[in-house]
Formats: C-alpha cells, sequence, structure tokens
C-alpha cells in the first residue's frame, strides 16, 4: 500500500469546504512544502513546519479537528523530508532500495519483526536502519533504544541511525541511545543543512 504523504493530507483538506483565509493557508503551505521537496533545504522544511504551526487551528479543523490527527501530519512531513533525502544521497546507486515502514524479521532472541522507519537494503542485504522523528521524549527515547539494540542482536553489521528535531526528555537517555544501538544520531534545528551534509558524506562512506 501506498504511503500517504503531505501531498495526500493537502488534497484532502483542499476536498473541503473552505473559507477564503483557509484556502489561502492551504495554498500557502502547499508553496513551502513545494519548495522543501525541490530544495530538500532543512531551513526550507522548517519554514514549511512554521506555517503549519502558525495555522494549527485551521489544518487540524480541516484533518477532523483531532490533535493527533495534527501531530501525524507533522510526523510524516518530517519523515517525508528524510526520505527525500536519504533517496537523493544514493540516487547514483542503482543496487540501494530504500523501503519506507517495512517488516525487518527477528530471529534472536525469538521469532519476531521490527519495522524501523526506513531500511536499506543492498543486493538483498540490510545496510542501514533509521529511525526518523519529529519529536522524541523519554518513554520514546527507552523504546526506540531497545529496538534497535534487538536489531544490532540481529544484524551486527548493520548501521543504526536516529535522527529527530526536537526532545522532550532526558539528553542523557541519547547519549545511552548512542553507546547502546546507535552508530549516528543527529538533532535537526535551524542551520543544520552542514549537520546534514556532514551526516551524508558519513552514510556515503560507510556503506
Amino acid at each position: 500500500m501506498r504511503r500517504i504523504l503531505v501531498a495526500d493530507y493537502i488534497k484532502r483538506i483542499r476536498n473541503k469546504e473552505l473559507e477564503k483565509r483557509e484556502k489561502e493557508v492551504i495554498n500557502d503551505v502547499e508553496d513551502a512544502y513545494v519548495k522543501w521537496k525541490k530544495s530538500l533545504s532543512f531551513y526550507d522544511f522548517l519554514v514549511f513546519l512554521d506555517k503549519i504551526h502558525s495555522n494549527e487551528s485551521i489544518i487540524m479543523k480541516n484533518l477532523g479537528g483531532f490533535p493527533q490527527s495534527y501531530g501525524r501530519f507533522r510526523a510524516i512531513a518530517f519523515e517525508e523530508f528524510i526520505f527525500d533525502f536519504l533517496k537523493k544521497i544514493f540516487s547514483d546507486k542503482e543496487d540501494i532500495i530504500i523501503y519506507w515502514n517495512t517488516n525487518v524479521v527477528i530471529k534472536i532472541p525469538i521469532d519476531y519483526y521490527l519495522r524501523p522507519d526506513f531500511t536499506i537494503i543492498r543486493n538483498g542485504r540490510n545496510i542501514v536502519f533509521v529511525e526518523a522523528k519529529i519529536e522524541v521524549d523519554s518513554q520514546r527515547i527507552k523504546s526506540t533504544t531497545l529496538d534497535y539494540l534487538i536489531l544490532k542482536k540481529n544484524y551486527s553489521n548493520t548501521l543504526n541511525v536516529l535522527i529527530y528535531h526536537t526532545l522532550d526528555g532526558d539528553q542523557k537517555l541519547i547519549e545511552l541511545a548512542r553507546h547502546l544501538s546507535f552508530d549516528y544520531i543527529i538533532c535537526l534545528k535551524e542551520n543544520s543543512d552542514e549537520e546534514l551534509k556532514i551526516f551524508r558524506e558519513w552514510l556515503y562512506r560507510s556503506i
């Protein structure tokens, strides 16, 4: 089944009977979306985030009126940005496939499966698992650390990466995750395009 993208959310909103101000807001949001899709600049993505934050009530109302729907919209946008960014890194690698939210088989200690946000595969072999979260709290960090520890146990030669935007929890848990489960952790904030460049070079060299 195809992933729901930001464009699908925008289309869903446009299909409603919108007031003039609501149409203006959605036009601005869509323009910002199109811009970061083309540039893959995190600065442009933050402009998009700011626009939806500034118009949270309008967007929430037209996505059903639930805070969870608005939160899901933001989360999907962040994942979509990271997915596009990863695709661009490996655009010259025909033997690499990137899966978004697909099951990964676990054999140790029991038969199970986990679902990283992104699984990067080369010639049928998992080479990178990526978790991309717009916000992480302490509970999320703990559960993610455990999941990726299990992935590391089962796929010892695979790189684990955590990418997030906002931390609403204990910074020490991020350090614990770095020691236990992740080969690279990056927090994307303002002016993070240079950090993304460093990450891109590290990832390209490492696989």
